[in-house]
């Protein structure tokens, strides 16, 4: 044995010395197997300790996050502790601020109430002592605004009357002699002739658009001043005026579209 290892029969003699290198080619050769068997397995020894020494490395990394992470989930639990206590003792403070006002607004409507109870028995004594003298009062009032009410009225249908003037033919008139000489009872506005009854076919189409446009027109004026409802919807627009009955009362669109 050598340095630990078999030694091979040596074909020239002199490696077989003690203590002497080796120098053929078959003993250099038998050596390097042998060493390089001893560092391929130390080689393998070693990266199985590498491969081990990565899981601890690895195993230690996670921990320490793991550390980490419970220490920074620590700190905001705590945090949000402190919050929760913050948002309690503000929930006591507006509670008790609450009942507060609470209490200060039953006291101010119970002052309420006494005060309305007060004017009411006062104001009933008033009204008791006063209330034919106020009724008389409110009444000749009344009529007087009304009286006004209708002079006015008068004086604008009166001026109506003038600027669209509406007035009938009578007998001797000649424009209201038929064609055999009887008298017709003929309406004017204007100066147009309003159809009568089956006229309209005898009359020009201008005069009874125009004479019908005018007629609208008054009817409006009319009913806006003397605040009279209106069964149909009306437009002026001279000849080409358009009166029609709505939907419905909140829909003023036509109830009929023929």
């Amino acid at each position: 044995m050598i340095g630990g290892v078999a030694k091979r029969a040596c074909p020239c003699g002199v490696c077989e010395s003690w203590n002497q290198p080796a120098i053929c080619a078959s003993c250099v050769n038998f050596r390097l197997i042998e060493n390089y068997k001893l560092l391929k397995r130390l080689s393998q020894d070693c990266e199985a300790l590498r491969s081990h020494l990565n899981l601890l490395l690895k195993a230690k990394r996670e921990a320490d996050e793991q550390h980490h992470w419970r220490l920074e989930h620590a700190e905001h639990i705590s945090k949000l502790q402190d919050c929760l206590l913050a948002g309690k003792e503000k929930i006591v403070k507006g509670k008790s601020r609450q009942e507060q006002m609470q209490i200060s607004l039953e006291n101010c409507t119970k002052l309420l109430a006494s005060a309305s109870d007060q004017l009411t028995r006062k104001k009933t004594q008033q009204l008791g002592q006063f209330y034919p003298d106020l009724i008389r009062a409110q009444r000749l009032h009344h009529t007087a605004v009304a009286a006004e009410v209708s002079q006015k009225r008068r004086q604008v249908m009166r001026q109506l009357c003038k600027v669209l003037p509406l007035r009938c033919l009578t007998a001797g008139d000649a424009r209201a002699q038929g064609r055999g000489g009887n008298a017709i009872k003929q309406f004017l506005i204007c100066g147009a002739r309003l159809p009568n009854g089956e006229e309209i076919l005898s009359l020009p189409p201008n005069e009874v658009a125009a004479s019908l446009g005018y007629m609208v027109h008054l009817v409006n004026l009319a009913a806006r001043y003397m605040a009279a409802p209106l069964l149909h919807s009306a437009v002026f627009a001279a000849s080409s005026s358009r009166i029609w009955q709505q939907n419905s009362y909140w829909d003023a669109r036509p109830a009929s579209h023929r």
